[in-house]
């Protein structure tokens, strides 16, 4: 709805929310709390093992959500071996 409000392109509408997955911080904050509770260990585990789902497959969703909007392009494979060249020479005009 706040990329309509903001009259986002129909893209970035469409892939935003994939891109949103790999946040964890505010899962474990609450799987730390419960499992202060009386029977919150068994919410603590469910809670952990969708953080651990959500932080393997987010990312891979995400960069999958960022090339199909265009917000990114492919960059194909790289070796960690050579280092990446620019195509031309960077200026800073």
């Amino acid at each position: 709805m706040s990329c309509r409000a903001t009259h986002c392109s129909e893209k970035i509408q469409k892939y935003l929310g994939i891109t949103l997955l790999p946040q964890a911080g505010v899962a474990l904050g609450m799987a730390a709390e419960a499992a202060e509770l009386s029977d919150g260990h068994m919410v603590r585990n469910v809670v952990l093992f969708s953080v651990l789902v959500y932080e393997l497959v987010g990312p891979t969703l995400t960069k999958f959500s960022l090339t199909a909007a265009g917000e990114i392009e492919p960059e194909g494979r790289t070796s960690a071996r050579t280092a990446n060249k620019p195509e031309a020479p960077v200026t800073l005009d």
